[in-house]
Parts: C-alpha cells; sequence; structure tokens
C-alpha cells in the first residue's frame, strides 16, 4: 500500500468516525455535506455544491417533491444500551417559501415497532427564511426505551418547500439521574474473626479487633462485607451524616426455640443496639434494631447497611416486576426484595414491611434498610403568616425526643432460595395497574355534576346515563362542600354563566340526592374540608359526622391552602396537626374514621418535573428507573397516624383532541406495562368549560365532551381485559394496608407459605411468580399469563396461612 492510500485510507476513517462516532457513553452523528462519505450514512437528499452554504462549500436540499430526506436509521449503540439518555439536535435551516410546515422528526424503534416519535417544527425557529438558521431541540429518552432499538431521524416536508439543510448533529449521551442511596463505601475487616453464630445454611463471623460483623457461607468466605449503621440528622441549617461499622458484643441469650445474638454500637447523640434471632433448625437471619436518641434529633435517614459479595441473582422491584439481566444502577425498592448470589451463597429478603423502605445500588454492592428515611414520606405545612402567600415548611423529617426510639425488625433467608418467588402485586384481583380519579369540590353546579356523571344535564338516573363516569363505570372519589355560610356563588368564576351558589350538600338538596345516587353506584364520597374558607371547630364536627353516617369514607382531600387566616386553616398541610391552634382537627379526624389524606407535596414541589416523558401522566416516569423514592403512598412515622396519597398534577385538558392524544390506548397499555397506579387530581364539574370536561351541545345544554367519553370508553376497555383497575382511594389504600399485615415464610426446602395477620379476609389477594404451574393448599387459584409472569389472586381469611407451590 503506497503512502498517498494509507493517508487517504486514515483520511476516509476520520471523516467516518465524525459522522457517526462512539465516545464511550455518547453517539453523533453529524452530516456537514462535505462529504460524499455521507451518503452512507444518510439517505434520500441531493448534495449541492455552493459557496453559499452555511459551513464549507456544500450543503443538503430536499426539493418540494420530496415528502421525506435526510433519512438516517442505526442501531443504538452498545454503549448507551439500557441507559437514559440526553439527546440534542441542531442544524442550519433555509427555506424557500415560509412557513414551510417542516419538520425534523426523532423517532426511536424495536423491530417494527414505533416507540417513540419526537418532532422539531422549523419554522418555529427561522428568523428569515432566506437565511440560514438555526434550529435546535433536546430531550430526554428514558432507558426503556433504549434497549434493543434503532435510532430513525429525518426531515418531514408536507408543505412542499424547497429546504436547504447544513451542519446537521444529532447526538445521544447518558443522563445523570440522581442517586439516592448514601455516598459511603464498605469498610475492612481485620484481625482474627470468632463465631458468633453457625448453622448448616451460614456463619456470623466478628472481628473483635475491627469491631466488624461478617455474614459468610458455611466455608468461611464472606457473603457481606462489614455491616454499618448509617445516620443523616439535620443541624440548624446543615445535614450531617454519620456512620460506622465498629460494634461490641454484647452477652447473648437464649430460650427453647432462639439464640439472641446481642451487639451495641454508638453514632454521635445515639445508641443502637442490634439483636440477631437466630436457631439451628432453619437458614432464617432475623435482624432487630433499635436506636436510642440521647438528644432531640431532626432525623432524615437512619439505616443498616450491607456490601454484598456476589452479584445479585434477581430484584424484586416495588411495582412487583423482577429484573433477573441488565440491572438498573439503583433501585428504590420499598417493601419488594432481592436475591443476592446463588445456591448456598444465596441471601435473600422479600416484603420487610417493618421497614420504611429498602434500596439497592448495584453499582457499590450497597443494600440499605431504612428504618426511617424522609424521602418514603415526604410532607409539608403551611403555617399561618397572614402577609405571607405559598410559604411553606418541609416536614419530611421526623421529630425525635431526647429518650425515644426508633425500631424496625426485618429477615433475610439464607441458601434457602426457593423456585420462584411469588411477588405481591400492588393492586389486587389479577389486575396489572390502577387509576384512581379524585376530584376536588371547587366552583360546581348540579347541571355540571350531572353532565360529567350521567352524560347530560336533564338525566337524573344513573340507569339512563348517556356517557360521563356512570356510564362506563368508572368510580371517582368525589370531595364535596358541607355548606357555604358565606354564600358563596359561582357567578364570579363563570363570567356570570352561573348565577346560583356553589353546590354544597346543606344548600342543595338536588346535589345531596345525586351524590347518594353515586355512592350506591361505586363513587367515594369525602370531605374537600367543609367549606370554602377556613371552619370553625364546631362546623367540623357537625360536618364530619354528618359525611360519616350518610357516606362514611375515610378520605379527607385538603383544600385552599395557603398562610392567610382564611386558608383552610384546618387543613392537614395547614393547622390540623398543630396541637395549639383552635382549628387542630386530628381528633376530630380519628373520632370520624378520616385517616387517608391527600398529601400535595409533588404537586406543590414537584422535585422530579424533569423526568417527564411522553405526555405520560405519572412524574417521574417510571422508564427513567426505580432509584427514585416518589412514595405515591405512604405514612409519617410521627407526625400523624394515617395514610398519605399523592398526585402529580391537576389533569386538565383543552379539547377532544387532547383527550384522544392523553388517554390514547397505547399510552394507557403504559401504565399496565409499568404495573403503575395513577391517582389523578381533577375538577370535571368545575362551572367553566376550560377545565375540559363537558361542553353544550346545539341545544345549549350541558354534556359530558366526547372526547372524555372516549378516555373512559379505553379506560373500561381495559378493565373489562383484567389490565387496568379504575378504583377509589379507600378501596386501593384499604388493600395497601392490608399488605402490611402479610408475612412470608419460606421453609428449608424453599417452600412458601403466606399469612394474614390482619383480623379481616383479604379479597383478591394478588402475585406475580415466573412460572408456569402454581397451587395454593393444593387448589389451582384464579390466574392468568403476562409476557413475563403468571398473576394469581385468591382470597385469603383473617389470620390464616396458605401454602404455594409453584413450579417452572
Amino acid at each position: 500500500m503506497s503512502k498517498k492510500q494509507i493517508c487517504y485510507f486514515v483520511f476516509l476513517f476520520v471523516q467516518f468516525a465524525f459522522l457517526f462516532s462512539f465516545s464511550g457513553k455518547t453517539q453523533t452523528f453529524l452530516n456537514s455535506f462535505e462529504s460524499a462519505i455521507d451518503s452512507t450514512i444518510w439517505k434520500n437528499y441531493y448534495r449541492i455544491t455552493d459557496s453559499s452554504a452555511f459551513d464549507g462549500i456544500h450543503f443538503g436540499r430536499a426539493e418540494s417533491i420530496h415528502l421525506y430526506s435526510h433519512l438516517l436509521e442505526v442501531p443504538l449503540a452498545d454503549s448507551i444500551h439500557g441507559e437514559n439518555l440526553s439527546v440534542n439536535f441542531e442544524a442550519f435551516f433555509r427555506l424557500a417559501h415560509f412557513p414551510s410546515k417542516a419538520v425534523f422528526v426523532f423517532s426511536i424503534l424495536r423491530e417494527d415497532s414505533l416507540l417513540f416519535w419526537y418532532g422539531v417544527k422549523i419554522d418555529d425557529q427561522i428568523s428569515d427564511p432566506h437565511k440560514w438558521s438555526r434550529a435546535e431541540a433536546a430531550f430526554q429518552l428514558p432507558a426503556s426505551h433504549a434497549s434493543g432499538v434503532s435510532v430513525k431521524a429525518y426531515l418531514w416536508n408536507p408543505g412542499a418547500v424547497q429546504i436547504d439543510l447544513d451542519a446537521l448533529k444529532i447526538r445521544l449521551e447518558t443522563l445523570k439521574t440522581p442517586l439516592f442511596t448514601p455516598k459511603i463505601n464498605s469498610e475492612p475487616e481485620y484481625g482474627i474473626p470468632s463465631v458468633l453464630f453457625k448453622n448448616d445454611w451460614y456463619k456470623l463471623l466478628f472481628y473483635p479487633e475491627s469491631g466488624s460483623v461478617v455474614l459468610a457461607d458455611t466455608n468461611d468466605r464472606k457473603m457481606i462485607h462489614p455491616l454499618v449503621c448509617f445516620s443523616e440528622v439535620k443541624r440548624g441549617k446543615s445535614t450531617k451524616q454519620y456512620y460506622t461499622s465498629k460494634w461490641k458484643k454484647k452477652e447473648s441469650k437464649k430460650n427453647e426455640n432462639y439464640r439472641f445474638i446481642h451487639l451495641i454500637s454508638k453514632l454521635r447523640g445515639q445508641k443502637i443496639s442490634l439483636v440477631f434471632k437466630v436457631n439451628d433448625q432453619d437458614g432464617i437471619l432475623n435482624f432487630e434494631i433499635e436506636t436510642l436518641f440521647r438528644k432531640k434529633t431532626i432525623l432524615k435517614r437512619q439505616s443498616l447497611i450491607a456490601f454484598y459479595t456476589d452479584e445479585p441473582h434477581q430484584i424484586f422491584r416495588r411495582n412487583s416486576l423482577m429484573d433477573t439481566a441488565n440491572f438498573q444502577h439503583e433501585y428504590h425498592l420499598g417493601n419488594g426484595g432481592a436475591s443476592i448470589g446463588k445456591d448456598h451463597r444465596n441471601f435473600m429478603f422479600i416484603h420487610s414491611n417493618d421497614l420504611s423502605s429498602v434500596q439497592l445500588n448495584t453499582d457499590k454492592k450497597m443494600i440499605v434498610f431504612n428504618m426511617d428515611y424522609e424521602e418514603d414520606h415526604r410532607m409539608m405545612h403551611y403555617p399561618l403568616h397572614p402577609d405571607s402567600s405559598d410559604y411553606f415548611v418541609d416536614w419530611s423529617a421526623s421529630l425525635l425526643s431526647k429518650g425515644e426510639k426508633l425500631s424496625s425488625t426485618f429477615k433475610w433467608n439464607v441458601s434457602q432460595q426457593p423456585v420462584a418467588m411469588p411477588r405481591l402485586m400492588p393492586v389486587p384481583d389479577g389486575f396489572e395497574a390502577a387509576v384512581v380519579w379524585t376530584e376536588h369540590a371547587d366552583w360546581t353546579d348540579i347541571r355540571t355534576h350531572r353532565a360529567v356523571n350521567f352524560g347530560h344535564e336533564d338525566i337524573l338516573n344513573p340507569s339512563d346515563a348517556v356517557g360521563g363516569f356512570v356510564k362506563y363505570n368508572i368510580p371517582v372519589t368525589k370531595s364535596v362542600f358541607f355548606n357555604n355560610p358565606d354564600s358563596i356563588l359561582n357567578a364570579s368564576i363563570s363570567s356570570g354563566t352561573f348565577k346560583d351558589l356553589h353546590a354544597t350538600i346543606e344548600t342543595d338538596t338536588l346535589f345531596f340526592d345525586l351524590l347518594k345516587q353515586l355512592k350506591a353506584v361505586g363513587h367515594e364520597i369525602c370531605l374537600h374540608t367543609p367549606e370554602q374558607y377556613t371552619s370553625t371547630q364546631q362546623n367540623m364536627e357537625v360536618a364530619l359526622d354528618f359525611m360519616q353516617k350518610n357516606f362514611g369514607s375515610p378520605t379527607w382531600i385538603d383544600h385552599g391552602f395557603n398562610n392567610k387566616p382564611e386558608n383552610n386553616r384546618e387543613n392537614l398541610v395547614c393547622d390540623g396537626l398543630v396541637k395549639k391552634s383552635e382549628y387542630y382537627a386530628a381528633s376530630l379526624w380519628k373520632k370520624y374514621g378520616v385517616k387517608f389524606f391527600w398529601n400535595p407535596y409533588f404537586e406543590e414541589v414537584n422535585p422530579y418535573k424533569n423526568y417527564t416523558f411522553n405526555a405520560f401522566p405519572i412524574i417521574p416516569y417510571p422508564g427513567f428507573g426505580d432509584a427514585f423514592p416518589t412514595a405515591l403512598i405512604s405514612r409519617h412515622p410521627n407526625r400523624v397516624d394515617v395514610m398519605l396519597w399523592a398526585t402529580s398534577g391537576t389533569l386538565e385538558v383543552a379539547d377532544n383532541r387532547q383527550w384522544d392524544y392523553l388517554f390514547d390506548i397505547q399510552r394507557l397499555s403504559d401504565l399496565v406495562t409499568h404495573r403503575s397506579i395513577w391517582i389523578n387530581h381533577v375538577y370535571p364539574a368545575w362551572v367553566s368549560e376550560d377545565k375540559g370536561f363537558w361542553e353544550y351541545d346545539q341545544n345549549g345544554k350541558i354534556v359530558a365532551l366526547q372526547g372524555f367519553d372516549r378516555a373512559l370508553e379505553r379506560i373500561a376497555f381495559l378493565r373489562d381485559a383484567g389490565l387496568l383497575l379504575p378504583t377509589t382511594i379507600s378501596e386501593l389504600l384499604q388493600y395497601r394496608n392490608a399488605l402490611l399485615s402479610i408475612e412470608y415464610h419460606i421453609d428449608n426446602s424453599g417452600q412458601i407459605s403466606i399469612t394474614n395477620h390482619n383480623p379481616f379476609t383479604i379479597e383478591g389477594l394478588s402475585f406475580a411468580v415466573n412460572a408456569s404451574e402454581i397451587l395454593v393448599n393444593g387448589q389451582i387459584p384464579s390466574m392468568k399469563k403476562t409476557k413475563s409472569d403468571t398473576i394469581f389472586w385468591f382470597d385469603l381469611p383473617a389470620n390464616q396461612t396458605v401454602k404455594i407451590l409453584t413450579r417452572p
């Protein structure tokens, strides 16, 4: 080969690298149009030689007859496969005519299926159509859409305009999503170990010199590095972290069934006690951990951390899906679990319901067992400040008094790996996902209520419904006002169209009759506070008593929260939990059985607003991964003994077309794919059409919007297919609360028993398992197949245990 040939080969290689380059965690596509080599990657365009090019002497041209041009279609690079991605596009355009209606399209395909489509409208960024103008765009692509896919990009020219294009660049690079596990590493043990305990399944080793505690297999090979106690506290305006792997051995005790191995440790202002409850008969390793706080503490996190040595075998995600390969960098497992290692070096945990949560970082081989974690129970408080507005205090962290204790228990099964692990489903009766409509009571009228529930303002009976929630049998958690002592009218909010009082139970008997009808067909009726503005204790009690006797809902939806005296001070997020306030309401809620509260934190703060995707209703989009501690349903450990449920934002829809877009069958099916629960926040009966649920027909009558009806019809279709469950807050949270009293037991042969410790039957208790044959107490339960699992369900009576047998 001559020197000239070598130089030419190098030139070609460099040119190609710039056209289609991989750099670590990036993939870049360039087209400068300066080389004919561009055609090896980009198709369907004319290459023009002209000194008027934006850069160099060449540019690309789409003639008016070309509907599609500048086509790129290549596989996603292995280096960014399965990662969250940031996608950036830029190019320079020159138009023969304006407007052009041209769109540069970026799409993701898996085999022949279109997963995602993104269009950049060129006209929106053109300042002078006859001069080169830069167009650019950036968006994020979740990891769920970056596995086994190809990238397709092209210029779409529906306006049939001549379009010149130059200096085109598309860059995909890994997106740094936040991680939430503590930023610490494992600590080494040293010295000569002693055996704290051993049986046929594992050994507990203690290193007196380093104070380290290690789990080992029966051959003394470590399964975890030294256990670490970790604490994160707020001190003044700063956050402090303390951790240690140094423990002291205390005297062990035993009874006829167990031995109790007792260890203690210290962190600043804390004394930690760790007890292993063990026996010779099985491979169960029970943890009992307790922290005594020696001073008043604002606690952000308290954890026991294990760094494992082998690789994960299975990860049981919080949504009941299971990962066995291509593990995410980090998981917030909730009460899910994991199986680490295989065979005699396996340890496993699942459904640790006495913990706040469990997190797993696969890069650092770290498992974080959170006794308490503020991200698991986000909460806010709007204090009374008459001169302020929109000011809130973060109440997420726990408050521990001097002498107070924090205790948790959980267990590992060591070398007791079952054939297949059934994972609890987040919703009952074999459904894979759920949607909950939560309606806020503001500014409504009996006519709009009938329209969105029955389809038409003149329909009086549920059996005659022609549209709306009732026709499609979609239940709603419907909040209402009890009364209207300030005589609030709808006129101001409706520009005078609705002149009557806004709908309340006490002022509108027709509205009260409608509510009784809706309750009879499955709606949940609850309070949106008693009235439009701050309510007195007396009015609170009258309203709560009436609602309990007539509707019996345990749910409450705050209204009008802010800092001023009139801003519904009885709200949970205002003064409802402030004992010294005249508007303290917690004792009344408890008296009347109200225990499921809307948590507006995620709407107001919106901490994951940068992780939306494709108009999916849940933030963050699940495809970005499980690291985010989203806490859809939570309990605060010491602010109040209730369950909190969260929403991502209000659903307000512009027109029929937007209803069809937001509720198309593919987007709703995405809820099923991710086994998601979507709790929405809506104002369907608001006395203004701009909320998007109703319209006037040709006769001037209020009717349900057709797009709204079509959305309900699609939900009903997925419900009837056993996929998506429309439910209410009370039904969902009662089921989720019942799951906290479910106990797993795995015996030495790997057989699984499930016990219901509730004083009532759990109906439709649902599991997912990667198995083809399932028996529950020797009987075949109700079941169905999905792409990756078999889902099965059954009723489990109070205080009863069943044995589950699975075969691959």
